[in-house]
């Protein structure tokens, strides 16, 4: 039998087949190990983000828990730091923190991280993280105001049993009820047929357009004009205006939850304003003698100072009988021509001593372990919080989360 027949080149293909074959297995053995290694670093750079986020919603559940705890009582007054005396402008990141007073005019808590009852901490540190700035409000400014809270540490556990920080969380509550109230989503109107004078924050806002039935959060609001608003223009009055807060209020048919209360416990001229020509909108034949900023301007200077029976100096009012026959509402109206009884009449039923609609701004960290100066990942959230009618045993109304959204840097 003839052997097979060998063709030139033939000879170590054989060999050359092999190694192909092998190149190629340490080929896929390279790329999974690179693949596993990408992973790993996935992996670790998730992990802080995730313990951030884990941190920033721990802030969230404590400041609801304060927000429970001392505001759920039928019985206590909300109003905002500037009422003690905090004044307006840049350089005041504590003037729109919430606080909650008993009907005895004792301050329970500040609702903000390291706020407590008592005075407001120093806030200019690295101790400090501002929840409301820039990209939320444009520049400081006059009712423009950052806000800024302390972090308080997260802490964990070596392996020896020792504490050592893992990082840090902040919350701030914000009251949405000294505001002005843009639709009533759903929501009997306090004073059915009066709406808020929108067109003294922002004159695009004169007509009385049906797109505000459908705005759901605040952005939105810049789409209600025929000629979009531009962010800026909806930045300047986050301290001012909001999309709707609802307040609790007793009727015939027991507690309801109405739109459009103000809370009166607050030193923005930018809510006065709104105020003053929400009255000249209900009264067009006997408006305000003076301008709508000279009456902003005596309530937010004098509220402070204002004494009387249910209101102590820096302090706030702990009724609206208290504001009604306070000297500071004749003082504000004196050379307009109103007298205090008319205001009342025509307005009085929108103020309040509390609200009952808030924000809440949380933020959470992660620090190096090697280095806690460093932070290595960070988060921010926002949930807007409503009481209810609903009972919560002991601890008065139920407070719930209406909504919910995590934010970046730039939204801060």
């Amino acid at each position: 039998m003839k052997p097979a027949r060998r063709y030139p080149g033939q000879r170590g293909f054989a060999l050359i087949l092999t190694l192909l074959l092998l190149g190629m297995l340490v080929l896929l053995v390279l790329a999974m190990t690179a693949l596993s290694r990408l992973d790993s670093q996935q992996v670790a750079v998730a992990v802080p983000g995730m313990q951030a986020r884990q941190n920033a919603l721990l802030g969230l559940r404590l400041a609801l828990g304060e927000l429970q705890h001392h505001a759920g009582r039928d019985d206590r007054v909300t109003g905002m730091a500037g009422i003690t005396g905090v004044p307006a402008g840049a350089g005041h990141p504590a003037r729109h923190w919430c606080g909650v007073w008993a009907l005895d005019g004792s301050l329970l808590a500040w609702l903000s991280s390291g706020g407590g009852a008592g005075s407001i901490p120093l806030l200019n540190g690295e101790n400090s993280i501002a929840l409301l700035a820039a990209g939320s409000l444009g520049t400081d400014g006059t009712d423009k105001e950052h806000v800024r809270v302390l972090k308080l540490p997260v802490e964990d556990l070596t392996p020896d049993g020792r504490p050592r920080l893992q990082g840090h969380y902040a919350y701030w509550v914000g009251d949405e009820g000294v505001k002005l109230s843009a639709t009533t989503q759903g929501h009997v109107a306090i004073v059915p047929g009066l709406r808020h004078a929108l067109g003294e924050l922002e004159p695009a806002f004169t007509t009385d357009s049906s797109r505000f039935a459908k705005v759901l959060i605040y952005t939105q609001l810049g789409l209600v004009p025929a000629t979009p608003l531009t962010p800026g223009r909806l930045q300047s009055n986050l301290h001012s205006l909001t999309v709707a807060h609802v307040h609790l209020t007793g009727t015939p048919l027991g507690l309801q939850a109405r739109s459009g209360a103000i809370n009166v416990n607050t030193t923005n001229a930018r809510l006065w304003r709104g105020v003053a020509a929400t009255y000249n909108l209900a009264r067009p034949g006997t408006p305000l003698g003076i301008t709508t900023a000279t009456f902003a301007n005596r309530l937010r200077d004098g509220l402070p100072q204002a004494t009387g029976p249910s209101k102590n100096s820096r302090g706030p009012f702990l009724t609206t009988a208290a504001f009604r026959e306070s000297p500071l509402l004749d003082s504000a109206l004196k050379g307009s021509g109103v007298k205090r009884e008319d205001f009342m009449e025509a307005v009085g039923e929108l103020f309040t001593a509390r609200s009952d609609t808030f924000r809440i701004r949380a933020y959470g960290e992660v620090v190096h372990p090697l280095n806690p100066a460093e932070a290595t990942a960070s988060a921010y959230c926002e949930a807007i919080v409503q009481r209810t009618a609903a009972s919560l045993p002991g601890h008065g109304r139920r407070f719930v989360i209406s909504s919910f959204r995590w934010l970046g840097p730039g939204d801060i």
